[in-house]
């Protein structure tokens, strides 16, 4: 990514997102389809938007706070990932694909929070 500070869970949200956003293409062209496409953009996306703007943050607190954020967007991800595959929009191949992603990234988030957590008292 150009102009932004790396890490490796940024770099990670940014390849589920760059993955994600054909899938979510095919699926627009019907109106369900459509929504549970734009939900799975804005989680996908708020994850890494939360990662690069916590590189910025203004305090320990505050970093906690874009981490934690981050973690409940990849949680819910999760969720609408599940959902689709559930109901026979996204194939087993890609769904297990995009999951061990968001698992991966899901893992770095935590053990993020727990160090900035353990590191404010």
């Amino acid at each position: 990514m150009r102009g932004l500070k790396s890490s490796p869970a940024l770099e990670k949200a940014y390849q589920l997102a760059k993955e994600l956003v054909p899938v979510c293409r095919g699926l627009s062209r019907e109106p369900v389809n459509r929504i549970l496409a734009e939900q799975v953009l804005r989680a996908c996306t708020s994850v890494g938007a939360n990662l690069a703007e916590a590189q910025s943050s203004i305090s320990r607190a505050d970093f906690s706070a874009k981490i934690g954020i981050a973690y409940k967007e990849i949680t819910e991800l999760k969720y609408w990932l599940n959902l689709l595959f559930d109901i026979g929009l996204l194939d087993s191949d890609d769904f297990f694909h995009l999951l061990a992603i968001a698992d991966e990234v899901g893992a770095m988030l935590s053990a993020t929070l727990k160090t900035a957590r353990f590191s404010q008292r």
